[in-house]
């Protein structure tokens, strides 16, 4: 019953108006340094921290696209020529895009990036770590893929590694084996649902064949024939305590402008220690339908076994008329959901449960969970845009989260623009008998941008439920020489009270070019936290950069 209430609530939302995503916010994140320090700070979650770093790593290809969805400030949507997108989205986007430059079709050259990146807190001795990776373009057709990471307790293990054969045409159009990411559809039964089971010491030396990875661990194939496609992946994951195998399929029609798909699948999950295993067959119905002004997407899935009554919906779409275009998105998931794969939308409303019979201790935003998420951005003239994102999510119990944004921006010259958000976040929760936690946040940023220097800079106030509310003050310059040699400094004080500043993030960092193709960074990094076990904390990276 709760699975059709919250389908109603779903449509009666978008008949009443209705952009697909799970998170607003008004920060931009370059570096894994940066997402920790929003981590830390509650700007994000750990799941969203984990994919930062990941997209930081790789970027974002045309098979990952859909991770945009997990990003605050953005959306996945299929674009065309005439979307529009505000200042935020174009910057985000553009610290994610793939950093991977392709070899063009018949060179046969090897194409890619190398890195190493080493790191040292100042402050304590023998406290280091490094991420070494590898991203390789081979012969066209080839990719290979690895990442190694030691973390700050010494311990060393890869973290995902994979070898992709890629083609334009032909029947195989894609087979991956090792670590990968997709989305079936719009992800309801199989999506990026991030680390479900836990890594633990116990199987470092393991890592080669079970990664500490958010996505699937296994083999991708996507195949095209006509006007059929067929993609299909069999994935095992598994930590000390439990394994998880996942299978699944979706076979679509590809061409028209009416698209339908059929999606199937099984999650197979054991507990190594008892044997004891849930066993959950999926079935799901996906329908897309295009056109001219903008699209449109279903899709209905069922999980059976055990959880016989559990089932999720979900849709999303965007239309643009001449000067506005709204983009729109909603979900409803049954109370006895099991989010073991899913990695489709929702809002972030937590919930822990234990998966019975195995006994595997979890959290998920999506069972029993309902939402729906509008953006609009309207051109009102040629200097002055103005956005618009409303997200609403509850479950049952009256634990309801909802977030407004709004935007104006006023475009000064081609070079500079003036752009003034507001956002507000408010969540109720059942305990909370009538009350509500509140934030707001306003921002007055201005922006600079040149052949060789960029600027941006922000004056901020933040108020909480109960909280006197404090003022922000960020900038950053990044400068270009002729040489190719990029500087950049990066303050943020991030908490002015009427005690004084309690929060202040800063960096350094430089970037050279030596020889065929290699680049060498050093960034300097400090923290100040008033209230913290450490309240001076001073990082020293260093970087070293191959593009071949």
């Amino acid at each position: 019953m709760r699975f059709w209430r919250g389908t109603v609530l779903l449509l009666v939302g978008l008949l009443i108006g209705s952009v697909s995503g799970q998170e607003l916010s008004t920060i931009v994140l370059p570096s894994e340094d940066e997402a920790q320090e929003a981590l830390e700070n509650g700007e994000i979650t750990f799941q969203q921290y984990l994919l930062l770093c990941e997209i930081i790593l790789h970027g974002i290809d045309s098979n990952s696209l859909y991770l945009l969805d997990e990003i605050p400030n953005l959306v996945y949507l299929r674009k065309s020529d005439s979307s529009l997108t505000d200042p935020l989205e174009q910057e985000q986007q553009a610290g994610f895009r793939t950093r991977t430059s392709v070899a063009r079709p018949g060179s046969g050259r090897v194409r890619g990036r190398l890195g190493y990146r080493f790191y040292q807190r100042l402050e304590v001795d023998e406290q280091s770590w490094y991420r070494s990776f590898a991203d390789l373009v081979v012969a066209d057709r080839y990719r290979v893929r690895f990442r190694i990471n030691r973390e700050k307790s010494g311990r060393e293990r890869i973290v995902s590694r994979s070898v992709s054969y890629v083609s334009r045409s032909g029947p195989l159009r894609r087979l991956t084996l090792g670590s990968f990411t997709t989305r079936l559809g719009l992800g309801t039964l199989f999506g990026h649902a991030g680390k479900r089971l836990d890594f633990s010491r116990a199987i470092d030396n393991e890592s080669l064949l079970y990664p500490d990875y958010g996505g699937y661990n296994g083999l991708l194939i996507k195949m095209r024939s006509n006007q059929l496609a067929v993609e299909g992946l069999l994935s095992v994951t598994r930590d000390a305590h439990y394994r998880l195998v996942s299978a699944g399929a979706v076979v679509q029609r590809t061409g028209g402008r009416f698209r339908p798909g059929l999606i199937v699948g099984l999650n197979h999950l054991g507990n190594r220690f008892t044997d004891d295993v849930l066993e959950i067959p999926m079935l799901g119905l996906y329908g897309e339908y295009r056109y001219s002004a903008g699209y449109l997407a279903v899709e209905a899935g069922r999980q059976g076994g055990s959880q016989v009554s559990a089932g999720g919906a979900v849709l999303e779409g965007r239309h643009r008329f001449k000067t506005t275009e709204v983009r729109y998105s909603g979900w409803s998931y049954a109370d006895s959901f099991v989010d073991l794969t899913a990695g489709s939308e929702a809002g972030y409303l937590t919930y822990s449960d234990t998966l019975e019979p195995v006994g595997l201790a979890y959290s998920s935003r999506r069972p029993g969970q309902s939402g729906l998420l509008i953006k609009t951005i309207v051109e009102l003239s040629s200097a002055f845009d103005f956005s618009n994102a409303v997200l609403y999510a509850t479950r049952a119990g009256n634990n309801t989260r909802r977030q407004f944004s709004s935007s104006l921006i006023h475009r000064l010259s081609d070079r500079s623009l003036l752009y003034l958000t507001y956002l507000g976040r408010f969540r109720r929760r059942p305990e909370d008998a009538g009350d509500q936690d509140a934030d707001h946040r306003v921002r007055l940023e201005g922006r600079f941008s040149a052949a060789r220097l960029k600027v941006r800079c922000y004056i901020g106030y933040d108020a909480r439920t109960n909280d006197r509310g404090h003022a922000c003050l960020f900038a950053t310059v990044r400068y270009q020489t002729e040489n190719n040699s990029r500087w950049q400094v990066w303050s943020n004080l991030g908490d002015i009270g009427s005690a004084g500043l309690k929060y202040w993030y800063l960096f350094v960092r430089t970037e050279w070019p030596l020889v065929n193709r290699l680049q060498v960074a050093v960034k300097m990094a400090n923290t100040y936290r008033r209230h913290g076990s450490e309240p001076n904390s001073t990082q020293l990276s260093l970087e070293l950069n191959a593009s071949l």
